[in-house]
């Protein structure tokens, strides 16, 4: 025989009070403005009389600053690609004629194998 189980309560909780969080204010950042670029021309020399190498250098533009605003599509694609999707049911140009033969085929094979007369037996006695 096994003994028989004995049931002690467990203790009842207490419940405890958590302290209040203080909210600590985060300092308000300062925003410092950047200076703006200033764009030096670069001298251009003097014709001399002479061929030298090609030691031109473009010319800087200064880059718009950006302003936050969305803009629109510029420019149109040459060619329009095909889809890459090959689950979509359709391939293009491609046809299924090829299932169409084959049924076809095996319609003709299944006609001739029932139409054709089975050879007759000789009995030898």
């Amino acid at each position: 025989p096994t003994p028989t189980p004995t049931l002690e309560p467990t203790p009842t909780p207490t419940l405890e009070p958590t302290p209040t969080p203080t909210l600590e204010p985060t300092p308000t950042p300062t925003l410092e403005p950047t200076p703006t670029p200033t764009l030096e021309p670069t001298p251009t020399p003097s014709p001399t009389g002479e061929v030298g190498g090609a030691t031109g250098t473009p010319t800087p533009t200064a880059t718009p600053s950006p302003t936050g605003q969305v803009e629109g599509a510029t420019g149109t694609p040459k060619a329009t690609l095909p889809p890459t999707d090959t689950l979509s049911g359709s391939n293009g140009g491609g046809t299924d004629n090829w299932r169409i033969v084959l049924m076809g085929l095996a319609g003709v094979l299944a006609g001739l194998l029932l139409l054709t007369p089975t050879p007759k037996q000789i009995r030898r006695d």
